[in-house]
């Protein structure tokens, strides 16, 4: 009795002890834990090598607004320009860049003269 009643309170004060520890930060916390308020930017940007309104620049378009940070993209073919809303704390201008310039194996599309914006403004 006198050494269950031992193995009990060893039991009880590894217990307490393991609890207690503060918890390890793995990448998912760190994340979590640091996640910012969106801070968004607009650019506008010329598109090299466009030869179709539905296939060049619907595809361009598609690819940019399912890049995560793009609250908003729109590429119109006949100015040869794009557009793109997104949150500084995920990208950055070279990345939306890579985004379009990597499309067919990097073969088709270039960005050139990327410029922030207050607001999109269309040619009419």
């Amino acid at each position: 009795m006198k050494y269950f009643n031992l193995i009990i309170i060893l039991i009880f004060v590894t217990i307490t002890n393991t609890s207690c520890e503060k918890p390890i930060k793995t990448k998912q916390n760190a994340l979590t834990t640091t996640n910012k308020t969106p801070i968004y930017q607009k650019i506008t940007f010329n598109v090299k090598g466009m030869t179709c309104e539905i296939g060049c620049a619907r595809l361009i378009e598609s690819k940019l607004s399912k890049t995560k940070g793009i609250k908003f993209s729109k590429v119109v073919f006949k100015d040869s320009i794009g557009m793109a809303e997104y949150d500084i704390n995920i990208l950055n201008q070279q990345d939306i860049k890579k985004v379009v310039n990597n499309i067919a194996d990097g073969t088709l599309y270039k960005i050139k003269d990327i410029k922030n914006v207050e607001k999109f403004k269309l040619k009419k």
